[in-house]
């Protein structure tokens, strides 16, 4: 693909070698630095040792100092060497040529995912850079971008486009466009991965905006399947790393994911754009060290879409409950009383010092802000401090502790457990408090016991995460929010589609959860890029909503109806052999050397893929189940999943087992077979014995017998 002449594709192929090999001497250059540190790391340490009884301990601390600054310069040094070996198979992807104002000529420059200096000056510029983001947002004509001294105002006289791999010019393109559709096309078209790549060659303007956006602190991105919200997210994170080097690490950014396995499948995506990867937690990691000083535990979640055992609709009636915003209004509102008619004041004297019940209780109220452990506390310090300078000469002045017990005598409630008890106990409360077990909470009483506890006891702050990423915001609780909102008092990024909820939570609108987030910016996503325009339309009628897509055509989605769940597992089986042999039938025909492809089947429940894996393995070898806690398992050929853990991945081909009126027939079951069908890239099959789901669209499939 070309749309050069051919000596400018020669020109840019004698480029890249010189660019390549400059990448390599700086390459060099480092390994040599990085041995260079190591031997003088050892040569102090040697001198250390051999003269241990000799060396003073003024010199024996200066030789630690040097061994620090050894340490610290080596550091430095593999962190670069590590940034520029990620460029190694593709130094860069574009192309700028700006002339400023007042300039004679436009000067050259080269945009990749790493900055590459030579003696002459910049060889590549980072993407992150100002200049770097005229490439996304400008086409050629006037424009300008800002640095530290004001703003370079100029002309862009040329944009273009370059597919490098493994260190080859695969093809050129000029173009007026920040991204040319055919690249793009060319991008999406290729077999999936077994981890998210990065897409900086490919950012489309109103993603650009996102990543860049440096002014909102907590910014919440509502983004269609299929739309790279979490590839963007990613992408903000490395931008704000590079934007705020020094002030921000790798190790103050924390993303909470929904599981191990996505958690697994999006970490690649920093370490190729040369950061380190963030710390990864979910919300039982969040919850779990806070409830140990509480001594309690928790059971597993609820799932909404799991067969129920004994006692589970009454469960999960009670898991439905706590997850509405009407419940958290009602904890909110309820706690507030509880709080208040806890303390029972009384008339206290500490020396010659007389407060009675009523300024005891003017004071507790006025501190309303704080958890009740807090208040009494200051109020603790305030009377103490009063004691002292209203008898000075008073020869056993109270202490801060004994009066904090004083008033803690005056609480009818000791314990947050107690009083998170005792919420369930008034008139109004809108469900009921079972305890599965001694020192256990069902988990959806983790977050509204902690949101008691932090009111009662204190908020327990993480003071090492400064950014907090949040997947899949939609399927998250309002009290769980309340609780993440107090705890990490820093910037945040959330994400997710109010449109693919799993069903065990609020029913939210974007307006709503957006409402969740004082003065959060709410900016959104409306065209996907993952599916082929066949399958988008037929998930966009399961929903029934319109999705704009990227004009990529493939195979019209099919729906396969069997008398047997026998015939229907025979003949998945023989879709999984098609597949194996002929591969994933991408539209372009772009398959990955070497790479097959990737093949989902996508079951309702994690029961339902367990028993559909055993009989597919009774038939077949190599066909994989995929559970929460899987490593490497993405990697395979064909993968057996249930859809809640297929949220965020994709595939080359989705085969939607079991999309039954019996498996799929309630309403909730729209929103599942939506999710299910949006991870398919190129194509798409759906299976049932009995009666169809009745959310399947007809007239946008192809039906066989």
């Amino acid at each position: 693909m070309t749309s050069v002449f051919p000596d400018v594709h020669e020109e840019e192929v004698a480029h890249l070698a010189r660019t390549l090999e400059l990448l390599e001497s700086r390459i060099e250059a480092l390994t040599g630095a990085l041995d260079g540190h190591d031997t003088d790391y050892n040569d102090v340490k040697s001198y250390m040792s051999d003269n241990r009884g000799e060396i003073d301990p003024a010199e024996m601390y200066q030789n630690e100092l040097i061994l620090r600054d050894i340490d610290a310069r080596g550091a430095h040094a593999m962190r670069l060497r590590e940034r520029l070996e990620t460029m190694r198979g593709s130094p860069y992807f574009a192309r700028l040529d700006f002339a400023p104002d007042g300039a004679s000529a436009a000067e050259a420059h080269y945009i990749g995912r790493q900055g590459l200096q030579s003696a002459e000056g910049t060889a590549v510029v980072d993407w992150r850079t100002p200049l770097g983001g005229m490439f996304y947002e400008r086409e050629p004509g006037r424009a300008s971008y800002e640095v530290p001294s004001g703003t370079i105002g100029g002309t862009i006289e040329r944009k273009r486009q370059f597919k490098v791999e493994n260190g080859r010019l695969r093809f050129v393109l000029d173009t007026a466009e920040a991204i040319r559709d055919e690249i793009l096309l060319e991008e999406i078209g290729r077999t999936s991965s077994a981890h998210m790549r990065s897409i900086i060659a490919t950012i489309q303007r109103e993603q650009n905006a996102i990543i860049r956006n440096e002014s909102d602190g907590t910014l919440i991105i509502q983004g269609v399947a299929g739309s790279g919200k979490t590839s963007i997210a990613l992408h903000r994170i490395a931008y704000l790393l590079f934007r705020r080097r020094g002030r921000l690490k790798a190790e103050n950014i924390a993303i909470i994911s929904p599981n191990g396995l996505f958690a697994e499948y999006v970490s690649d995506v920093l370490p190729e754009l040369g950061e380190e990867a963030v710390v990864a937690l979910d919300l039982a990691a969040v919850a779990r060290g806070r409830l140990e000083r509480h001594r309690l535990g928790f059971t597993d979640p609820i799932d909404p879409v799991e067969p129920l055992g004994p006692g589970g609709a009454a469960a999960r009636e009670r898991a439905r409950a706590k997850s509405t915003l009407a419940f958290h209004h009602w904890l909110e509102r309820a706690l507030d009383e509880a709080i208040q008619d806890c303390f029972v004041p009384r008339e206290l004297r500490l020396g010659n010092l007389r407060i009675d019940a009523e300024e005891l209780r003017a004071h507790f109220d006025r501190l309303s802000a704080l958890g009740v452990a807090e208040r009494l506390r200051v109020m603790a310090e305030h009377l103490c401090q009063r004691a002292r300078s209203e008898s000075p000469l008073f020869s056993s002045a109270p202490k801060v502790g004994e009066v904090v017990k004083r008033l803690t005598a005056m609480l009818t409630v000791k314990s947050a457990r107690a009083l998170y008890r005792g919420l369930f106990r008034r008139e109004d409360a809108p469900t009921v408090f079972r305890a599965p077990g001694p020192g256990l909470l069902e988990w959806e009483d983790v977050y509204p016991f902690l949101f008691v506890a932090g009111r009662f006891g204190g908020w327990e702050t993480d003071q090492d995460v400064l950014h907090l990423v949040i997947d899949e915001m939609q399927d998250h609780s309002p009290t769980q929010y309340a609780v993440l909102r107090r705890i990490f008092r820093h910037d945040m990024t959330i994400l997710g589609d109010v449109a693919q909820a799993l069903g065990n939570t609020e029913d939210y609108t974007l307006e709503r959860l957006g409402g969740l987030f004082e003065g959060a910016r709410v900016m959104e996503l409306t065209r996907g890029y993952r599916s082929t325009v066949e399958i988008a339309r037929f998930a966009s009628a399961i929903r029934g909503t319109a999705v704009t897509t990227i004009d990529r055509h493939g195979d019209r989605p099919r729906v396969l109806g069997f008398d047997t769940p026998v015939e229907e597992i025979d003949r998945i089986a023989a879709e999984i052999d098609r597949f194996r042999s002929t591969g994933p039938g991408a539209p372009n025909g772009s398959v990955d050397e070497g790479d097959p492809g990737r093949l989902a089947i996508v079951t309702r429940s994690r029961a339902g893929a367990r028993e559909l894996h055993g009989e597919l393995s009774e038939r077949l070898e190599g066909v994989v189940l995929a559970t929460a806690d899987s490593r490497g398992v993405l990697g395979n050929d064909v993968t057996v999943l249930p859809v809640g853990l297929a949220k965020g991945l994709e595939f080359d081909e989705v085969i939607v087992a079991r999309a039954s009126e019996r498996e799929y027939g309630a309403e909730a079951g729209r929103s599942l077979l939506y999710i299910a069908c949006t991870r398919a890239l190129h194509r798409l099959t759906l299976t049932h014995s009995g009666r169809p789901s009745p959310h399947l669209p007809g007239d946008e499939t192809t039906v066989e017998p």
